[in-house]
């Protein structure tokens, strides 16, 4: 996802530039979601942990009586593409999978541009179709054994962004 900040104006086509006439274009983020079948070559798990404390339990000059962790997984995939036009190399999954290097996935994966605009004097979004990259996010994963058997779907902390409702 790519994020491009432009006019009313422009977007309406008042600039007659390239960007004049793009809502006509624009889709459904449901829409521009794809599935592509990999080789997973490699798999890297990262955990990070995130602690706070809410304003209301902070004591001045002491020590907080309370603080919250909040625990986030995210994968790496390297991959080989079944399909060898795919520019695609690395896959970034926010979620946990049982993934391994081996295992055949076909991966759900946002492929859009953002183009943000004001309208009213609120911002608005248009969301285009665009180029895969060499490293895409997915939003989900159906891995499968060695005999194309699925052996789980997992879904990103995002997922639902994507579907539509």
């Amino acid at each position: 996802m790519t994020n491009t900040k432009i006019t009313e104006r422009k977007i309406l086509g008042g600039g007659g530039g390239p960007v004049s006439g793009l809502i006509s274009q624009s889709k459904q983020l449901h829409e521009l979601v794809v599935s592509e079948h990999f080789i997973v070559e490699d798999v890297i798990g990262e955990s990070t942990a995130l602690s706070f404390t809410p304003l209301l339990e902070r004591r001045i000059g002491g020590a907080p009586s309370e603080s919250h962790t909040i625990h986030t997984s995210e994968l790496t995939l390297k991959v080989m593409p079944k399909n060898k036009k795919v520019p695609i190399r690395t896959i970034r999954f926010n979620g946990s999978s049982i993934v391994q290097a081996g295992h055949h996935v076909i991966a759900e994966i946002p492929r859009y541009e953002e183009i943000e605009y004001t309208k009213e004097g609120f911002p608005s979004y248009i969301y285009l179709d665009r180029q895969y990259r060499e490293t895409e996010e997915a939003i989900e994963l159906k891995v499968f054994s060695s005999k194309a058997v699925c052996l789980r779907t997992d879904r990103s902390v995002n997922y639902k962004e994507y579907i539509k409702s």
